[in-house]
């Protein structure tokens, strides 16, 4: 037996395994987030702002739930840059919506931080979330469907509601009823 053939049998690589598994000429599988990055590039590259929001939207929560805060940030950073230039409608404040919720979860996880070294940076997060709500309700009234401005201010309020602006909740509640 050669030295090299002892070497990969006694220590196989994920290459070896693939290949013993499906032939000689396997390929190695593209990671989780290797595929996530090829398929962003994709749709960056095709220009689709609600799937480039989506996806980052996608990418922040992963961030997150990885305690991730910064990363997030970044994220929902990209989301508000591309929202910014698409024309207002149902699906670009629903994802505004998404934006101004996923910031409130970052405000969220960076007070609860145990690495928590300024606490300013949470509050200013939460001002952040807050007034990415107030953002998709300036908007609202270029909806032509009632029942989506309804819905979407009721979505805000409870967005509100949990950032503890329960006042504005509230009035928010009372207009949607109206």
């Amino acid at each position: 037996m050669n030295a090299r053939y002892t070497e990969t049998a006694a220590h196989p690589s994920r290459e070896s395994v693939l290949s013993a598994m499906h032939g000689e000429g396997a390929r190695q599988e593209p990671s989780r987030e290797e595929a996530w990055l090829r398929h962003f590039e994709k749709v960056r590259l095709g220009g689709d702002a609600f799937e480039i929001a989506a996806l980052s939207l996608s990418a922040a929560r992963r961030s997150l739930d990885g305690d991730d805060a910064e990363q997030a940030l970044t994220h929902l950073n990209r989301v508000e840059r591309v929202l910014g230039g698409v024309p207002v409608q149902w699906r670009t404040l629903s994802l505004q919506a998404d934006l101004a919720e996923l910031t409130g979860d970052v405000a969220r996880a960076v007070r609860q931080s145990p690495l928590l070294e300024d606490p300013m940076q949470a509050r200013q997060l939460g001002e952040l979330a807050r007034d990415r709500c107030y953002a998709v309700t300036a908007l609202l009234d270029r909806l032509h469907d009632h029942g989506a401005r309804v819905t979407l201010r009721l979505r805000v309020a409870d967005l509100l509601e949990a950032a503890g602006d329960v006042a504005d909740a509230s009035a928010m509640r009372a207009r949607a009823a109206r």
